[in-house]
């Protein structure tokens, strides 16, 4: 690196095949580029070269320098001054597609989560605008495209389920995805990873229009079986399903999150739209994941103040699955938490109150109707809005909600509930695709309410 010190904020953690450390990146590139060029030379792999050799990269007027085949997704910059780069590259010690199988994006490439947080003496956020979309798929400043390109057609499983709130399909958007024969093959590349849902433009209905046309949450795959009623479909069975706080929309100016949508011409591919369930490659899943919990991702990392110094003598920084960083459990929580606390404006459903602090925040808390620890998702419809003690009792089943949405007391609450004055039926939220779902309320009577 030239110019003043930079510091960074690394993430640890180990993805994929084990042998290949992230370099280390400081001084001029020299040492290090003799010690990834001897040890890797360049392969060619089905017509596609993969490299070493290290790339510029530049921030401002300072340049880092990388190996080849990178790729790059920037997150940020947040309100407190960071930046986050999710750097991927090919992992060089996997074995190639002639040995064996790639069985897994991780098989085929290596990443590493970094957080800027000065550059010199300011601020890293000083270099970039504040606005989400002017720096949509920076990849990254002085990257070879056509590499990074061969780089993201490694292995695709990840894939998009397109879904509406009003279906004829029998899902539960939440835990199962239902769908016909034809998508069978892609779901079935899907189980074990992670998806996109998106909403279309026709939501309520066939004539509808009122449809967001964005990506609306994620979830696991863990399983695929035949509809016991209906010949030729299916469910996929989910976990894990995050609602984002954030809709991102199908394309920003002329960007199109998912490639396949865009023709060679710049306009929409209707045919490849069409297509109810489409496969996307772990780049552009990972871009939609982190602008859509771009919030939450915010919130999270408000607090971080670990840092190293690259100028020093720089340790090797931690490889971490950028995905796994940002759907792990806290920054579920603070998305479910933002989606609850909006859906209800902050106001507990059970008391009415609504008490917020000089900085904004509200006093009331996103309760789990279904506990996560009892397979309960993150969808706001397993959420309620609570103030700390009526959530203390909802969880110890002194309190409970009936399917009318009229609040059930224990004979077991004792005092505790007669000096809460409760409402007889819950305050809603206005959007019905918010209000709690009956089949977690039964949950709840049936499993935790003491009655």
């Amino acid at each position: 690196m030239t110019g003043t010190p930079v510091c960074l904020l690394g993430t640890g953690g180990r993805t994929g095949c084990q042998r290949l450390r992230a370099p280390a990146i400081h001084g001029s590139g020299r040492r290090h580029r003799r010690h990834v060029q001897g040890r890797h030379r360049p392969r060619t792999v089905g017509g596609r070269s993969y490299t070493a050799q290290l790339v510029a990269a530049n921030l401002g007027p300072h340049r880092f320098m990388f190996q080849g085949n990178l790729y790059c997704n920037q997150i940020g910059p947040f309100a407190g001054g960071g930046v986050t780069l999710a750097v991927f590259w090919p992992d060089f010690d996997a074995a190639l597609p002639e040995d064996h199988p790639v069985r897994s994006v991780a098989d085929g490439y290596r990443q590493v989560s970094i957080e800027l947080r000065h550059v010199g003496g300011a601020g890293a956020a000083d270099y970039l605008p504040q606005d989400l979309t002017g720096r949509v798929s920076l990849t990254p400043y002085a990257v070879d495209r056509s590499r990074a390109t061969a780089t993201r057609e490694v292995h695709m499983t990840k894939a998009v389920f397109t879904a509406s709130d009003n279906t004829v399909y029998d899902d539960l958007k939440d835990q199962w995805y239902h769908f016909p024969h034809t998508y069978l093959g892609q779901v079935q590349e899907a189980v074990g990873d992670r998806v996109l849902f998106y909403q279309p433009r026709r939501n309520s209905g066939p004539t509808s229009a009122d449809g967001s046309q964005a990506y609306v949450a994620a979830a696991r795959v863990v399983g695929v079986r035949k509809d016991a009623r209906l010949p030729d479909h299916y469910f996929a069975d989910l976990a894990e399903y995050m609602e984002f706080d954030t809709k991102v929309p199908f394309k920003v100016g002329g960007k199109y999150f998912e490639a396949a949508l865009q023709k060679p011409d710049g306009s929409t591919n209707r045919g490849a739209f069409g297509r109810s369930v489409r496969l996307l490659p772990d780049l552009e899943f990972n871009e939609v994941l982190a602008l859509g919990l771009a919030g939450a991702f915010e919130e999270l990392h408000t607090g971080t103040d670990q840092r190293f110094i690259l100028d020093s003598p720089a340790p090797l920084i931690g490889e971490r699955p950028t995905v796994a960083s940002l759907v792990e459990r806290k920054v579920r929580e603070i998305a479910f938490r933002r989606n609850v606390l909006a859906a209800y404006d902050g106001t507990c459903a059970v008391t009415g109150l609504r008490v917020v602090d000089g900085l904004g925040r509200f006093e009331a808390q996103a309760a789990h109707v279904r506990a996560v620890a009892k397979n309960g998702s993150d969808w706001v419809r397993n959420g309620i809005a609570m103030t700390a003690t009526v959530h203390w009792l909802f969880d110890r089943g002194l309190i409970s909600i009936n399917d009318d949405y009229s609040v059930l007391v224990s004979r077991q609450a004792g005092p505790a509930a007669a000096i809460i004055a409760m409402r007889d039926t819950l305050l809603l939220p206005p959007d019905p695709s918010k209000r709690p779902h009956c089949e977690y309320l039964n949950w709840h009577r049936d499993t935790v309410y003491q009655g």
